[in-house]
């Protein structure tokens, strides 16, 4: 906030009366530019007051804010499958995934463009997390590609690929601009080549889903008991290993 020349005070408050106020965040610092954070949850009102130092309770106020819905943010700075536990200056897509699974919010992975070959013996990549959705934001589908072909260089050659992510019980994933390729299930379990989602919460938008096989339902995603919801996205070139299972 900015309110010119005028010493404020700004304070977020709870409560249905101005004798029960609970604070929850304030900036009291001596200056005209203030700046506060806080964290909201949904279905509660929240009071803003201001109000100026000794005595000065004139002047303009100028309030600029923004909501963010993301408990955690992570950026993936390389396009190296690598997995070294940490998301950090040096964080690959894989141990961004894997620290959003330690959170207990909605969390945001940003992914620029690039293509991301999985390389890992790992292989997919799980959403293994109690509450919450991991939201992953690509570049735009055309520039940012994650693909599971690269797995057929290690060990079992083409039936050591697997699919690209996995989304277990309670779990939820947003895919936004990515495109996904590669997913090869024909072996072990066999649903969904490139995403399976296990009564879990799956949201695809503005993706592209192509060149995917899988060994039963799903060459391209396979969901089951949960949610899916899908919007503004390709989903093509993908088969079933036999087809009988298209």
């Amino acid at each position: 906030s900015s309110s010119g020349d005028w010493d404020s005070v700004l304070a977020i408050y709870t409560g249905s009366s101005l004798g029960a106020l609970t604070e929850v965040a304030a900036a009291n610092t001596v200056g005209t530019n203030l700046h506060l954070e806080f964290g909201v949850t949904g279905g509660t009102t929240y009071r803003l007051v201001v109000d100026g130092h000794n005595g000065d309770n004139w002047g303009r106020f100028d309030l600029v804010w923004a909501y963010d819905p993301y408990g955690d943010t992570f950026q993936v700075t390389k396009t190296e499958d690598t997995n070294d536990g940490a998301c950090d200056a040096d964080c690959s897509l894989r141990e961004a995934v894997a620290a959003t699974n330690l959170t207990g919010g909605d969390d945001l992975i940003h992914l620029p463009s690039g293509t991301y070959t999985l390389t890992h013996p790992d292989k997919g990549m799980y959403l293994e997390r109690e509450t919450g959705t991991t939201s992953i934001l690509g570049a735009g589908r055309e520039v940012t590609i994650i693909d599971a072909a690269g797995l057929e260089a290690l060990p079992g050659g083409v039936y050591a690929r697997s699919r690209i992510f996995g989304v277990d019980y309670h779990a939820g994933l947003e895919l936004v601009g990515v495109t996904l390729t590669g997913g090869y299930t024909v072996v072990g379990d066999k649903d969904g080549g490139a995403i399976v989602s296990w009564n879990g919460a799956l949201t695809i938008i503005d993706c592209l889903i192509e060149g995917n096989v899988s060994g039963e339902n799903g060459g391209g995603f396979a969901s089951f008991y949960g949610t899916t919801v899908i919007s503004n996205t390709i989903i093509r070139g993908n088969n079933t290993d036999p087809p009988e299972y298209t």
